[in-house]
């Protein structure tokens, strides 16, 4: 009788009581709203629960010292009151301070075991912020201080902040540190005498009080970020030996950074517009200006120093900090008049600069490989493009008030041309002397969105191999006939045409028909196709069952589907548990991952159908010179104590090439570890989903942080044919 009641009473509760009694039967759904847990091995389902149930009021746990908490505490409202009763938790990723009894900071005090990440938020209403003892917290990686957005008037109130702030001192392992919409005046003593000697990186964004910052002595302090920061004047001298990142965003006031960083490698700096000089760097490689309303003369903004020399005199030993730069990008600087005509970067963007009407002469821009010129409105810096035999990719965009482009400058060297977003743009040329044609290296030609432009005029290289026209209404007709090498059609309406048309294309590889009627003559039906990669955009008709059979089977994925599979973030992701171990798998497709040149200049987006009947997104490259495509998980989606491989899986075209140096695959851990492994791809199989190993790594209980898996190539090597489907984290099976 009293089982029967149990049953009935459950029965007239579902759904909003469940009983889980082991790992294997947990069943409930987001109405639920009391769940009792009677497992000792829960934890991993009491973080599903979090997460999937919404309207969770109750959870009642076994007995036992709970450790993990994991990052379902990010979508809850407010924390349940007496946190610090459990002093055996070793990762809390948020706490939230409150005003009441049982929610106040002092209830990290107990919690002597936390590591990894904490976020303390809502530290406005902190009142004893001493208590929590983080300098006794020696196993925390990362601390996110944050408070509310809001306005602090009085003195008192930011006297009362500075307190807070200085009473929350880490233990001097702290390898991260992020202090978010901080209304004090100044910063802690703790913070200017460089007390966190093990610091790595340190974000400070929406410290709007503050008029200066100091850091002290930071020894291994590789990534400082500032921004938000409305007052600040003055970046101090600091000790940061160790900095490579250094990014300031707007920081209007900020005037004066400290004058050298000797290992500097990324320097961005965006509407900071009262800072006129830059810090020597003798090693930097990336610099980016944003936003800059001032600057008139480069030469006032680079290391123009004046130390030690009489008035007017120039110190010869700063410009060559700029030597080495590899890249250099400059954005809306609309005072800018001239750039130094002492170096050229390997790759030079410039947007929205109109006054600025010259670019390095000949002599100095031997190592420029990538050239981008957007938003100038009357195409000066098109006709001061240098003449050159080492510039490999040219991108013009959004420039108006032009009809033809300027003739063409002696550019042998050129492979790859993006034209895009020019509305005037009627011709590509001025005439026979500036005809594409003295490209004659010029292997990819990309037109896009150029909506006057109405002719090729019989100008198109014949080493072109890749030709694509999109949004270009007006453009009727142009050959083909002098394109033998052409391997790859993208978009061209009027070239895809009937069936009478299909014979000029049939030759190309990889054909991409932008068109509302294809019919495909019966030869092409009776014998396999050439090409080797087809996909139809708009296509109002459709194909025949064997041609429908040779599409699918050019793109059968090599992994099965997966049972319980679950698709996330709008399909970026897959997740699904091992079918031996259960273990948590992931695959993040092409979309979740970040292209350091991931506009359709360079790489185009293509549907592939899943295995499991999903729609998703491969990336197929065009031409690059530069390969960079970076991906990043936090470990503590992933199962504990489990060793996980983590493997890229891309396909070759059969027209690929310019693979012939490894490129370079890097997973970096949460603990600073990285692993390199470099793979050549040159006898790699084609037209067949491979997989390239990044690295193994042993998940711990308790740990958070991202673990970051990249596919790297820098060095001017052009290349193109690469389709990335994703990445896949699953555990290593081991040998039997």
């Amino acid at each position: 009788m009293p089982n029967l009641i149990h049953d009935l009473a459950q029965s007239m509760s579902s759904p909003n009581c469940r009983l889980v009694k082991d790992n294997g039967s947990c069943s409930f759904s987001q109405q639920s709203r009391h769940v009792s847990l009677l497992s000792k091995d829960v934890e991993q389902r009491i973080l599903e629960i979090v997460k999937n149930a919404p309207k969770l009021r109750s959870l009642l746990l076994p007995s036992g010292h709970l450790k993990n908490l994991g990052e379902a505490l990010d979508k809850l409202s407010t924390l349940p009151p007496s946190m610090g009763n459990l002093a055996g938790l070793h990762n809390l990723p948020v706490f939230q301070v409150g005003h009441e009894n049982g929610y106040g900071i002092e209830e990290l005090e107990k919690m002597a075991h936390l590591s990894g990440t904490l976020h303390i938020s809502k530290l406005e209403k902190a009142r004893n912020a001493g208590a929590t003892k983080l300098n006794e917290k020696k196993s925390l990686d990362k601390l996110v201080f944050e408070w509310s957005d809001r306005v602090v008037n009085t003195q008192d109130e930011a006297t009362t902040e500075n307190s807070v702030l200085e009473d929350l001192q880490p233990h001097s392992n702290l390898k991260e540190l992020q202090i978010l919409r901080y209304r004090g005046n100044e910063f802690p003593a703790w913070m200017k005498e460089g007390r966190l000697q093990n610091l790595v990186s340190l974000t400070l964004n929406g410290c709007i009080k503050c008029k200066t910052l100091a850091l002290g002595q930071l020894p291994k302090l590789r990534a400082l970020y500032v921004k938000g920061m409305q007052e600040l004047e003055r970046l101090i001298e600091v000790e940061c030996g160790s900095l490579r990142w250094l990014k300031l965003s707007n920081c209007p006031e900020l005037r004066e950074l400290p004058s050298i960083f000797p290992n500097l490698q990324v320097l961005k700096i965006k509407s900071c517009n009262s800072l006129r000089a830059l810090p020597v760097t003798p090693t930097l490689r990336f610099l980016t200006l944003v936003d800059n309303l001032i600057l008139e003369d480069w030469n006032e903004l680079i290391l123009e120093l004046e130390v030690g020399h009489d008035e007017g005199q120039r110190d010869t030993n700063v410009q060559p900090s700029l030597i080495e730069l590899l890249e250099l990008k400059v954005i809306s600087c609309p005072k800018l008049q001239a750039l130094p005509k002492i170096f050229a970067p390997q790759k030079l963007e410039i947007s929205h600069c109109e006054l600025l009407t010259t670019l390095p002469p000949p002599q100095n821009a031997r190592r420029l490989r990538h050239l981008a010129l957007d938003g100038c409105d009357d195409g000066a810096l098109v006709r001061a493009i240098p003449d050159t035999n080492y510039l490999g990719s040219l991108v013009i965009s959004s420039i108006s008030n032009i009809s033809p482009l300027p003739q063409w400058p002696r550019l042998p060297g050129l492979k790859a041309l993006y034209i895009r977003d020019c509305k005037d743009l009627v011709s590509l040329s001025n005439g026979e002397e500036g005809s594409l044609r003295t490209l004659t290296s010029l292997k990819l030609l990309s037109i896009r969105n150029c909506e006057k432009l109405e002719t090729l005029n019989e100008e198109l290289p014949i080493s072109l191999e890749c030709l694509i026209i999109e949004s270009c209404p007006l453009l009727n007709s142009f050959s083909l006939n002098n394109l033998p090498s052409l391997t790859d059609l993208y978009g061209c309406q009027n070239e895809g045409g009937k069936g009478p048309d299909l014979p000029k294309i049939e030759h190309i590889p990889d054909l991409e028909i932008d068109n509302s009627h294809i019919v495909f003559p019966s030869t092409s039906v009776a014998k396999p196709p050439v090409w080797c990669f087809l996909l139809l955009l708009c296509c109002g008709g459709s194909l025949t069952s064997r041609e429908e059979g040779m599409v699918k089977n050019a793109a059968t994925d090599h992994n099965k589907a997966q049972p319980g599979e679950i698709f996330l973030e709008h399909k970026k992701k897959k997740k699904w548990a091992d079918e031996k171990t259960g273990h948590s798998c992931f695959m993040l497709y092409a979309r979740a991952l970040d292209f350091s040149l991931g506009n359709r200049a360079y790489w185009i987006w293509n549907c592939f159908k899943e295995t499991s009947d999903e729609n998703i997104e491969v990336a197929k490259l065009l031409h690059v010179c530069y390969l960079d495509v970076r991906g990043k998980l936090n470990v503590s989606e992933l199962s504990p104590e489990v060793v996980y491989e983590i493997v890229y899986v891309v396909k070759l075209t059969k027209g690929a090439y310019g693979w012939e140096f490894p490129i370079l695959l890097r997973l970096s851990l949460p603990d600073g570890r990285v692993q390199e492994r470099h793979v050549s791809l040159l006898e790699k199989p084609r037209r067949q989903w491979i997989e390239l190993n990044v690295g193994n790594f042993l998940t711990k209980n308790g740990e958070s942080g991202e673990v970051g898996f990249d596919i790297y190539q820098r060095g001017g090597h052009w290349k193109k044919g690469l389709i990335i489907k994703g990445a896949i984290f699953r555990p290593k099976q081991t040998t039997p």
